[in-house]
């Protein structure tokens, strides 16, 4: 039970079943019966009342009641007066006296809100409480049609502690009065009392649908906040924050899937206007990646809180039962520290600038050089400033902060793969360039990095569990991100695509992004048995690229990766898609060694190895790479002969 009772004092006057004004009616004929210049006097008292003027309407039921001492409503009246003025002792001579002449509901009731009243600070008494339930009791069998009882009735019982009382009395009010805002009131003291405050919310805009007085609502509203259970606030904004959350990762998935299939339709009936079509996509995309990404930061806060109020909930819940397992309690608490140590390292991770393979002095390659700088010079962009050479079958660019641009070449497709082929493929990594795809971007990027790392965080710590909502925050936001983000590079893939086949033709890029296929179905496989080969042997690794090309592929293996679909996840379309979409087109452009038709990839005598003046150095140099690797790992293969 709640103390509420100093609520009332300022509500509680006259209500009856009858309208206000037949009741005034009925008073003001009394009256005039008495003598009827008091009339206008005790409308004046009434009027004075009614805006809370206590001083003045004292005085003018006073000077009622000495003319016309029978007239026992302006007694009554005056005594309410006298108790809104502070005034206890005379406001209960002044009621006790009204009953004593007349012992009626009104008067009755009256004299039991002065006896349940505070009085110069204090709290009445139980034997005061005890008189007023009585009184209360006569005054209801008197008229039980009267609301000003009842409403009395549950200030008494609030004051009582008693439950059952509040729960009559506001029933009974219910009946009496339902559009009165004290009826309202008496309903919120009962859903308070008893811990519903979703009920009395519902009873707080019942009485200001009722027309309630400011400082009631004001009252109620307070007095709801400053009782309402902390776990109560939470659930309250914590559900509604998780649906909004869900809700807004919805839109974007929505967005992500809606953005991909008109993405994919453009790409399927490509027509003069594609180009501009593709531009605003890629706007729509770039501002769906804005929202995810401040999604992603803004849910941050609210995860570790979470898992904070379910470690603070199971402590909470130990000392409820009595039982405190310690294992229970320090698992808890260390799920705190690794979710918050992972996320904090999320956040504050930087990517290595490490190279990411050999460095390839392209001084020392003017051939190779002259070729960057033709691809760049079709595509329409700066050519590359820095290349690097890996040993896998990667073919991509990046672009630094300083405006560095890097292209990262696989030494495992460079084995016969085609010259023309080659470029193709190099202007299809340069149109990215074009594109701006490398640049900017650095909020989506930074956002993927630092969801993964927070995965990957929550797996070293060994706190990637169904309990722990950081980790079901965390996967499930990188497969929203990834849905959204990915769909995005597919478009990218497809704009640069189509740059690279309007460059230097469509089969041209066909027979490169083939070759690259084919070199991926077994490049892994063929390093993985020389490694082990080598090993075994205690012999120096050698040729891991070179026997790739000589490697034939088998048919149904490369149809089975041209024709793979691709997952919502993938950030490429399906490569038989993509040359599908490309293979039609056909270039003006002449080969830099001399052929008629790049398109017929077969003519080209050269393949990308040999842009390279000294490429058994280079293959060296990427070996020794392998060893640096395999040693960081504990793999020690035997040292390569000396040149």
């Amino acid at each position: 039970m709640i103390g509420m009772g100093f609520v009332i004092g300022s509500w509680v006057t006259e209500a009856r079943a009858a309208t206000p004004e037949a009741f005034e009616q009925r008073l003001e004929a009394e009256l005039r019966a008495v003598d009827p210049a008091l009339v206008e006097v005790f409308a004046r008292a009434n009027q004075a009342r009614a805006r809370q003027d206590h001083a003045g309407a004292e005085k003018l039921y006073a000077e009622v009641f000495e003319k016309a001492p029978g007239f026992v409503h302006a007694e009554r009246r005056r005594c309410g007066e006298l108790l809104a003025l502070d005034q206890h002792d005379a406001a209960l001579a002044l009621c006790r006296d009204a009953v004593a002449k007349a012992p009626q509901a009104p008067n009755l009731t009256a004299l039991a809100s002065v006896l349940a009243a505070e009085s110069n600070g204090s709290k009445p008494s139980v034997s005061e409480l005890e008189e007023a339930y009585g009184l209360l009791e006569r005054a209801e069998a008197d008229d039980p049609e009267d609301s000003y009882v009842a409403l009395a009735q549950c200030q008494v019982a609030m004051q009582r502690s008693s439950i059952p009382e509040l729960r009559n009395c506001s029933s009974r009010l219910d009946a009496l009065a339902p559009n009165d805002p004290r009826t309202a009131w008496a309903s919120w003291l009962l859903a308070m009392s008893t811990g519903r405050f979703d009920d009395a919310d519902e009873q707080i805009e019942r009485a200001r649908k009722n027309g309630a007085p400011a400082a009631m609502l004001e009252a109620m509203i307070k007095g709801t906040e400053d009782n309402r259970p902390f776990t109560d606030r939470a659930w309250y904004w914590g559900w509604r924050i998780l649906a909004g959350w869900l809700s807004l990762s919805s839109l974007l998935v929505l967005a992500g899937t809606a953005l991909s299939r008109i993405t994919l339709r453009t790409a399927e009936n490509w027509t003069p206007d594609s180009a501009r079509r593709g531009a605003s996509l890629r706007a729509v995309y770039r501002g769906v990646l804005v929202v995810c990404s401040l999604l992603y930061y803004l849910s941050l806060p609210l995860v570790l809180l979470a898992v904070v109020a379910l470690a603070a909930g199971l402590v909470y819940g130990m000392f409820v039962i009595g039982y405190i397992p310690i294992k229970l309690g320090l698992i808890a608490a260390l799920m705190v520290f690794a979710t918050a140590a992972a996320l904090v390292k999320s956040l504050t991770y930087r990517p290595s600038d490490e190279a990411p393979g050999v460095h390839v002095q392209l001084a020392g390659e003017p051939e190779l050089r002259a070729t960057l700088d033709e691809v760049a010079a079709r595509i329409g962009t700066r050519p590359v400033d820095t290349v690097y050479m890996t040993p896998d079958t990667n073919l991509a660019v990046f672009e630094r902060k300083r405006g560095e641009r890097c292209l990262v070449l696989g030494a495992g497709v460079l084995e016969g793969m085609p010259l023309p082929a080659f470029k193709a493929i190099l202007a299809h990594e340069y149109g990215h360039f074009s594109n701006r795809d490398t640049a900017g971007g650095g909020f989506a990027l930074s956002v993927r990095r630092s969801l993964l790392r927070f995965v990957v965080g929550l797996a070293e710590s060994g706190h990637n569990t169904v309990w722990n909502p950081a980790w079901w925050f965390a996967t499930g936001f990188y497969r929203i991100f990834l849905r959204v983000s990915q769909g995005a590079s597919r478009l990218q893939e497809i704009l640069a695509d189509r740059r690279a086949a309007e460059a230097y033709g469509g089969a041209a890029f066909a027979s490169g992004l083939r070759h690259v296929l084919a070199c991926d179905l077994h490049f892994e496989q063929h390093v993985n048995a020389e490694i082990e080969r080598a090993l075994k042997a205690r012999e120096p690794l050698q040729r891991l690229w070179s026997p790739l090309a000589d490697r034939t592929t088998d048919a149904e293996q490369l149809s089975a990766a041209l024709n793979r679909e691709p997952s919502p996840y993938d950030s490429h379309p399906s490569p038989r898609d993509r040359i599908r979409w490309v293979e039609h087109l056909r270039s003006d452009a002449h080969d830099v060694d001399g052929t008629d038709d790049v398109h017929d990839v077969h003519v080209a005598p050269r393949d990308a190895w040999s842009l390279f003046k000294n490429r058994a150095q280079h293959e060296r140099e990427v070996t020794l790479f392998v060893y640096g690797r395999l040693a960081e790992a504990g793999v020690h293969p035997a040292a390569l002969p000396k040149d």
